[in-house]
């Protein structure tokens, strides 16, 4: 108030035509004021609003730019949990605007892009930037270059050595779904095999591979209905994960899993490693009881 009154009076004395009067001093902001935290996300949000446009219609002349953009993203949105709330802003449909944006491409460029996609990492992100392609090829009929996309997946997979640590990266959030796309482009039992016989070379990787593998789940306010936070969880084992190679390597290896209480609903009270090692543990247990 104190503020506003000496820029009153100083106000008033100019209109007066007083020249003396002297300038207010720089505004600091209040010691308690509450500044508004920038999303994280909105740069990547704004890059993905102005791909959406591609995927409405299939007549837009391709980007490459943009395209290269998108490609990039999705090398971060592979971080990003594939929940609900996520569901817009993902990595699948990073990817699939990725797709789309390159839909109108000629073949070469098409080829080009699925070798620069292949080469993207965390793996999930080179995975699911092939099957986008594949699918966007797919749907406007164009025969070769979903054939390429297909066996360009085809490729990449099988030059993964799932027993090389640097094949397991903990900061990508979207394993699960990266394995579905692999037991499609194979099949379940071939990915169930090529875990097991990874955790049959490498026991140390069990965690490892526990955690890449499991589900999001996003925990919702009973009242309000907002999103509380994300956890991994396990509720079933999928028909390529090695159920019996986990529990195998689980016993050669300290986990610390043996210590996790799981309730009677298979839960835990944390998600990290250990804990959803003993969910695993407990699931396997059940699918082999007699009925």
């Amino acid at each position: 108030m104190s503020g506003l009154s000496a820029a009153t009076e100083a106000l008033a004395s100019v209109w007066r035509g007083d020249r003396n009067v002297p300038a207010p001093p720089e505004s600091e902001p209040e010691p308690n004021s509450v500044s508004v935290a920038r999303d994280p996300l909105a740069e990547h949000r704004e890059l993905l609003d102005r791909a959406r446009p591609y995927s409405r219609v299939d007549h837009r002349p391709y980007d490459a730019e943009l395209r290269s953009e998108l490609a990039i993203a999705a090398e971060d949105a592979a971080a990003i949990p594939p929940v609900a709330s996520a569901i817009a802003i993902g990595l699948s449909a990073t990817c699939r605007l990725a797709a789309a944006v390159a839909g109108n491409a000629d073949d070469s460029e098409l080829a080009d892009l699925l070798a620069q996609d292949a080469r993207r990492r965390p793996l999930s992100a080179a995975v699911h930037l092939l099957a986008e392609m594949a699918r966007m090829a797919g749907d406007r009929g164009r025969t070769g270059p979903q054939e390429s996309a297909e066996s360009a997946l085809a490729r990449l997979w099988a030059a993964v050595d799932w027993s090389e640590p640097g094949s397991w990266d903990a900061d990508d959030a979207n394993g699960h779904s990266m394995f579905w796309e692999g037991s499609r482009v194979t099949s379940p039992e071939r990915v169930k095999e090529e875990l097991s016989n990874a955790l049959e070379q490498r026991p140390d990787l069990v965690l490892s591979v526990v955690t890449a593998c499991a589900q999001w789940v996003e925990m919702l306010d009973s009242d309000t209905w907002q999103t509380r936070g994300f956890r991994r969880r396990y509720s079933e084992l999928p028909p390529w994960f090695p159920a019996e190679a986990i529990a195998v390597a689980a016993t050669s290896v300290e986990t610390g899993a043996a210590s996790v209480r799981v309730d009677d609903f298979g839960e835990t009270e944390h998600d990290d490693s250990e804990s959803l090692l003993a969910q695993v543990l407990w699931l396997a247990q059940r699918q082999t009881l007699p009925e």
